[in-house]
């Protein structure tokens, strides 16, 4: 699996972006909310090399 993800970056930071959704929900309910905003920047800072690199792949 490993091997698979490092050849398939796009895979690689959608599995990225789940983790940092999933912190952000335990970060939630903790009411940490600075470390909440934090989770959700890293994912935006994800959600824009994941659509990098998917028009780097289609184009």
């Amino acid at each position: 699996m490993l091997n698979t993800l490092s050849q398939n970056s796009v895979a690689l930071l959608y599995l990225l972006q789940a983790a940092t959704y999933a912190a952000a929900a335990l970060f939630a309910r903790r009411e940490d909310h600075v470390a909440l905003t934090q989770c959700y920047l890293a994912s935006a800072l994800l959600h824009g090399l994941f659509g990098a690199c998917h028009a780097m792949h289609l184009g």
